[in-house]
């Protein structure tokens, strides 16, 4: 009798201490494998919808061409950005307030350009428009940021400076914004081989609250307004923070043609002066003739230079 063992019915019911370690360890593995090639899954699903948008909103400028025979400015001259110039003369904002009508924000477009419904237009101001967020971006979760001048909904798809803008006015010139592109005449490079639209931070820069709003040395996404006679406006190609004005002579370090920024954060290593994506490694550009390229960060520096220029005589890419 003493030196029997004892069996249960049926057999074992459970795991020994060490069965459940070793399951447990297996488990561990099998997600630390497969955590990264999710988040890749992830990222990879939100940066084809960051170039979807990048594309839509190229179509919208498109559009714009069309129904009034120039590509839009990147915003006005004078105090409350009131364009002076050209096919948009008289009309106020910056070019996103010109592109909402053609992506259906017309109502929007109309407060926000009204200076006499400022109650209506800070309340437009302040929100968030999720067509013009790339939901790999971090540094504005909610589309929105608060400065001292108030709470501003953000854009991450800026304009290029060489094309919307005004280069040939002169940085000095109050009419530097003032561009006045037209699809076509305007590209003698090729509408193919000219970026219109890239990615940019919402908030970037290390400056209290994201940055200045000027848009050389602080924060340049905000879409829509201008105080001392700035335009808070998103853009790339223009000028750095030491307001370095003229090619770079050390391969795109410098200068309004300096390369772009990938994978910029938190917000202290983000430089508001250059084109800058969340996406690791790569830059979504919108072409001028519609399509989206991706763009890798070790390109050419003369690749991407010659990008930027409708009209550089730069051999096609």
């Amino acid at each position: 009798m003493g030196g029997r063992s004892v069996r249960f019915a049926g057999g074992r019911t459970g795991f020994t201490l060490v069965e459940l370690l070793v399951v447990i360890a297996i488990i561990g593995v099998l997600i630390a494998l497969l955590l990264p090639a999710v988040q890749s899954a992830r990222e990879t699903a939100r940066r084809t919808e960051c170039a979807n948008k990048s594309r839509q909103v190229c179509l919208a400028a498109h559009l714009a061409n069309d129904a009034i025979g120039a590509l839009p400015p990147l915003g006005g001259s004078v105090r409350y950005n009131i364009v002076k110039t050209g096919r948009y003369r008289g009309v106020q904002g910056t070019f996103t307030f010109f592109l909402l009508p053609f992506m259906e924000g017309t109502n929007i477009a109309k407060i926000g350009s009204d200076p006499g419904n400022y109650p209506a237009q800070s309340d437009w101001l302040s929100q968030a428009i999720p067509g013009l967020l790339c939901p790999s971006e971090h540094s504005t979760p909610d589309g929105t940021f608060t400065n001292s001048y108030g709470t501003w909904g953000v854009t991450n798809y800026a304009g290029n400076y060489r094309v919307l803008g005004n280069p040939i006015a002169g940085y000095d010139s109050p009419l530097r914004w003032e561009g006045k592109s037209e699809l076509g005449r305007s590209f003698p490079d090729g509408t193919s081989h000219t970026v219109l639209f890239a990615e940019k931070f919402g908030l970037c820069g290390g400056y209290p609250n994201g940055g200045s709003p000027y848009p050389y040395n602080g924060n340049g996404s905000v879409h829509g307004w201008n105080v001392f006679n700035w335009a808070w406006c998103p853009i790339f190609a223009y000028a750095d923070l030491h307001d370095q004005k003229h090619d770079s002579t050390d391969g795109g370090k410098t200068g309004w043609d300096q390369l772009f920024q990938t994978d910029a954060y938190p917000i202290e290593t983000c430089d508001p002066t250059k084109a800058t994506s969340a996406h690791p490694g790569v830059m979504n550009v919108a072409l001028a003739d519609g399509s989206v390229r991706v763009l890798t960060e070790g390109i050419d520096f003369l690749v991407w230079r010659g990008l930027l220029t409708p009209n550089g005589g730069e051999i096609a890419y």
